[in-house]
């Protein structure tokens, strides 16, 4: 009888862990990976755009969302840490200055960063801007944000 007891007690536990480990880092580390994906994918859409420094306020609507997206989705990730060593995710600092070079280019892709330049003793070269914030954002994520860039197996440069 105690043995039945212990054996339903253990399969209790090694239930209630599982779903807490579940809940608090795997679904949520799955969450942000895919994040990091449409962060991808809206850069190399709108790679073209991105690189010539074409005005496009939807564009820098969309970066703008990846920015927060990712600077928020990795709070939920309990047990960060972990969850990076599991699942290969970039640095809590490299997230943070990945989500500021998204705004540096989203703010090249406004207009409003254009019309301020009409005016400014300094000019910036959007074009150059925005493809090293392409290069440092692929190098501190990890993820693919230039056609032109060439990959090892295994997803990392």
């Amino acid at each position: 009888m105690l043995t039945f007891v212990l054996t339903i007690f253990g399969g209790f536990l090694t239930f209630t862990f599982g779903q807490i480990f579940l809940k608090l880092v795997i679904e949520p580390a799955q969450e942000f990976k895919k994040a990091l994906g449409r962060t991808s994918h809206t850069l190399l859409v709108h790679q073209a755009k991105l690189i010539s420094a074409h005005s496009d306020e939807n564009i820098a609507l969309e970066i703008k969302q990846r920015s927060a997206e990712i600077a928020s989705q990795i709070d939920t990730i309990s047990w960060y840490q972990l969850a990076q060593l599991l699942f290969s995710l970039p640095d809590i600092s490299a997230v943070d200055e990945a989500s500021r070079q998204l705004n540096l280019l989203r703010y090249g892709m406004t207009q409003a960063a254009k019309d301020a330049e009409e005016h400014a003793d300094i000019k910036t070269d959007f074009p150059i801007q925005n493809y090293k914030a392409m290069k440092e954002i692929e190098k501190l994520l990890h993820i693919k944000t230039l056609y032109e860039s060439v990959r090892e197996r295994g997803g990392k440069e």
